[in-house]
């Protein structure tokens, strides 16, 4: 094949908690991880990574007070640095987290600063600034001013976190000179039995950026939009446990003198590939569909497999139909660790021509140890 991504990863060892040591209002839990991968898709390269970090956390006897000092390397972009630097105050229903810190609130398509952006070898992503929290009965309130490569701020409300259909409502706004974008939605959850719950999320992009042509002061639009639906059933068996998840997903494409739709970071919640890829700034539609298997007799064992098919969402495209994604995982499960081997295989449409995919099938295979309370 002219075009096949290979992906070999030898080793990947997490080492969590291996050397943890918790005093009083002391505790160290340092983690290692090291990656070996190799690619080939028109040109060959090997990557290879050494991430440690050494989280610290110090708390106090007079005051609700944590102190977290998070430091980390990462050989590949030889970076040494501050994943987490923050203090965290408590006050009755109040929290104020001040410093460095990563940022979630269950919504990482949206907005994530963390450890792992589920793209290759990342670096991890972080802010510094604050985050006021108020947790109340059933309602979660969330302000945070950050800054990362950018500003970074918003609120997140979560309504009925307790209850069996609760609502979230959340407005980000991302700032740099000349370029500001807002992102603002709605995201519902449902458990409407014990086996069967619902997910959807909506959200729209506003702002604009500014740029100069020949001289001349112009500016160009956010206005995506973005759609996600989820639904996760639990089949239960004498043999097995099955997990069987569908999702539907949705960004709109560029248009007009508008851009396609813009998280404020960026985060994959597709294959392994579209991870890789040129799909996520591009506007894409996609149908997942996923099943986890757990035998009851063999529960070291788990077996993940996980479907995609890919559209485009550009009104121009005269064939939307972009490819289809196979993901394979086998993990075995020990008490001190995971043991893991996956496979991606990605089969192109190849009438496809507007976005930059692998004009074959392409393939890639990997695997990964992690290590967890050896001593």
């Amino acid at each position: 094949m002219r075009c096949i991504v290979l992906t070999l990863i030898f080793i990947l060892v997490s080492a969590g908690n291996i050397f943890a040591f918790h005093y009083d209002k002391v505790s160290f839990n340092p983690a290692v991880y090291y990656t070996n991968a190799y690619y080939s898709k028109d040109y060959y390269k090997q990557v290879s990574s050494l991430y440690i970090y050494a989280p610290a956390d110090i708390s106090f006897n007079n005051i609700d007070a944590t102190v977290r000092i998070n430091p980390f390397y990462s050989s590949h972009y030889d970076k040494a640095s501050f994943a987490e630097a923050f203090l965290l105050l408590n006050y009755k229903h109040l929290s104020l987290k001040t410093g460095r810190q990563f940022l979630s609130f269950d919504k990482d398509f949206f907005i994530y600063l963390g450890s792992d952006n589920r793209f290759d070898n990342p670096l991890p992503s972080y802010g510094d600034g604050a985050l006021l929290g108020l947790d109340y009965n059933n309602f979660k309130a969330s302000a945070f001013l950050l800054y990362a490569d950018d500003k970074l701020g918003g609120i997140d409300l979560n309504i009925l976190q307790d209850f069996p259909l609760s609502f979230s409502l959340f407005s980000y706004f991302k700032q740099a000179a000349d370029d500001k974008l807002t992102l603002s939605g709605i995201t519902a959850r449902a458990e409407v039995t014990s086996q069967l719950s619902l997910r959807g999320a909506f959200a729209f992009n506003g702002g604009n950026r500014q740029y100069t042509f020949f001289g001349m002061p112009l500016k160009k639009n956010y206005k995506g939009t973005a759609f996600l639906a989820e639904a996760k059933y639990y089949i239960p068996s004498q043999e097995f446990d099955l997990y069987f998840n569908a999702g539907y997903y949705f960004t709109s494409a560029a248009k007009n003198n508008s851009y396609a739709f813009n998280s404020i970071t960026g985060y994959n919640i597709y294959g392994v590939f579209a991870a890789s890829g040129s799909l996520l700034a591009q506007g894409i539609e996609a149908v997942k569909l996923n099943l986890n298997i757990l035998p009851l007799r063999l529960k070291e064992l788990n077996a993940d497999i996980s479907l995609f098919y890919y559209y485009s969402s550009l009104d121009s495209a005269y064939d939307k139909f972009i490819g289809s994604e196979w993901d394979f995982t086998l993990s075995y499960i020990m008490p001190y660790g995971k043991i893991s081997a996956y496979a991606g295989i990605f089969s192109p449409n190849k009438n496809f021509k507007q976005y930059a995919i692998p004009a074959e099938n392409a393939v890639k295979i990997g695997g990964y140890i992690s290590i967890n309370n050896l001593f």
